[in-house]
């Protein structure tokens, strides 16, 4: 499986104890899904990709403690520090109607109600009160709220975002 078809659910930050375990800080709002899996994809910059056994998953404040096979020291769970974790895309938990994830989203075209292109999504951004959708436009950033009275129409399999943004907003909102 290529690249290209994962995506990461969380990052090792360190080793914790003597017997190989690692803390993984969670990229994904379905922390439970470490204790079901019985594999995982990791990735290292500047290293190949490869698979791990998980021996062992519990939960430890916001984070994940696991245990891979064949990962019995800390030395040797030191040299996963900074790896990203991932799974195939057809592991990703299903998500309500009318929610997406990031990485779905990421280079959809953003178009007007009228059919106006205004640019492409590059990144969204996690704020407390909602997300912010970051969009590409001539070079520019356009900050697009995330909210129903502005996201129109989201069409994945075409690969565009119908909005209908609030007067202004075009010139307010542009940054850089």
């Amino acid at each position: 499986m290529n690249e290209d078809n994962r995506i990461a659910i969380g990052k090792i930050a360190k080793p914790v104890g003597l017997k190989g375990e690692v803390k993984v800080l969670p990229w994904t709002d379905f922390p439970e899904r470490f204790a079901k899996m019985s594999r995982v994809f990791v990735r290292k910059k500047g290293e190949p990709e490869y698979e791990l056994e998980i021996v062992r998953a519990r939960g430890h404040s916001r984070a994940i403690l696991l245990q891979f096979a064949g990962i019995t020291t800390p030395e040797a769970a030191d040299r996963l520090r900074n790896a990203e974790l991932l799974i195939s895309r057809e592991e990703a938990m299903p998500l309500p109607e009318g929610t997406y994830y990031t990485f779905e989203l990421i280079g959809v075209e953003v178009v007007s109600e009228e059919g106006e292109l205004i640019g492409r999504l590059t990144d969204v951004w996690s704020m407390p009160a909602q997300d912010v959708y970051v969009v590409e436009r001539e070079g520019k950033e356009i900050l697009v709220p995330a909210l129903q009275t502005i996201i129109r129409d989201v069409d994945l399999p075409r690969q565009r975002m119908t909005v209908n943004l609030p007067d202004g907003l075009l010139e307010i909102y542009t940054c850089r």
